[in-house]
């Protein structure tokens, strides 16, 4: 089953025949289940819509070409493999979290005012 869990309109249908663009985050029981672009009724799925996978966990990423991408490297009937070059794979190393390192607040310092913009 797909559910939707939340989206954002791109473009609106105009007629009751037409389909909105939508950029999606999705539920699905399955990696079997993924939808194709336009495989919920009346929407059309954008690219970088988001489909969480229940079974067996995972999350995919629908690109240009309406082919959903595993960000976990699974391999799916519904993906092609999902490539980041193995000297990529290193490129992105977050500092560990320290509490020293994070900010404290003091909450009865003021906030500010806000600004009309």
């Amino acid at each position: 089953m797909v559910s939707i869990k939340n989206k954002r309109y791109v473009t609106h249908a105009l007629r009751a025949t037409d389909r909105s663009l939508i950029e999606a985050e999705l539920w699905v029981d399955s990696a079997s289940e993924l939808p194709t672009a336009d495989g919920i009724e009346g929407y059309t799925l954008a690219q970088g819509s988001i489909a969480y996978v229940i079974q067996g966990g995972g999350m995919y990423v629908l690109d240009s070409t309406g082919i959903w991408y595993s960000t976990s490297g699974a391999a799916n009937v519904a993906t092609t493999d999902y490539m980041i070059p193995d000297d990529m794979s290193a490129a992105y190393n977050p500092p560990a979290y320290s509490p020293e390192s994070q900010e404290v607040i003091d909450d009865a310092e003021p906030m500010g005012s806000a600004e009309n913009i």
